[in-house]
């Protein structure tokens, strides 16, 4: 009886987390992403373009929606009620993010789906490797603020240092790393924008739980044995 009471105040405490941040946090981000797919095609035109044209709006414009979805994953704690909740010792920090991460990545496939098959429909050659390559490229993005968030707890540096590296690879190839590697027919660096995805994705949620109250009760733990 008491593991059920447990398991249904944990369920309920995430239930809240998710409605609060969904609400609060994650759908601004969302309809700026909206207003973004959007204004794709105004600026770009996605009408009967070519494998590498294509690969253009994907790199340049959608990438960027990494940026809005990701970036500020860890920005609900700066609200003191949702710290309250996801400090509570029913549930851990980590679960939270780890929630908000994956919510926040199937949405950000959902999106680029939708404009790659607008594309698609359009008669653009939009191709499988596109499309992965566009989601890799936006979840990469994301992750350096994501990252960054982590570390500084600055929603504007945050936001500056993957809009700065963005910016950085319109002035030459960054060789592995690069973002518009598509647009020239290269597929291969894409693969490690998706070990670097990974990379920093958990790099994020380890340093947000070495600073998070649980870690530190572990270690208080340890040293009062």
């Amino acid at each position: 009886m008491e593991n059920l009471n447990h398991l249904s105040k944990k369920r309920l405490q995430l239930w809240q987390i998710a409605k609060v941040n969904l609400r609060h946090n994650f759908l601004p981000h969302f309809l700026l992403c909206i207003l973004l797919l959007l204004l794709t095609p105004v600026l770009f035109g996605i009408s009967s373009l070519d494998n590498r044209a294509a690969a253009v709006p994907l790199e340049i414009f959608i990438s960027l929606t990494g940026i809005l979805l990701l970036t500020p994953i860890f920005q609900p704690e700066q609200d003191s009620t949702i710290d309250e909740i996801t400090s509570s010792k029913y549930i851990s920090n980590t679960v939270v993010y780890l929630i908000r991460i994956a919510y926040s990545i199937l949405t950000l496939i959902m999106l680029i789906s939708i404009f790659s098959l607008f594309m698609k429909v359009s008669a653009s050659d939009m191709t499988l490797p596109l499309y992965l390559g566009a989601v890799v490229t936006a979840m990469f993005l994301g992750s350096i603020g994501l990252f960054t968030a982590s570390i500084f707890r600055n929603i504007a540096v945050s936001y500056m240092v993957p809009i700065v590296y963005y910016a950085l690879n319109f002035g030459g190839d960054l060789g592995n790393f690069y973002l518009f590697s598509m647009m020239g027919g290269e597929f291969k660096p894409k693969i490690w924008l998706f070990a670097g995805s990974l990379m920093f994705i958990i790099l994020s949620i380890y340093a947000k739980w070495i600073s998070s109250g649980h870690f530190k009760a572990i270690i208080m733990k340890k040293f009062h044995r």
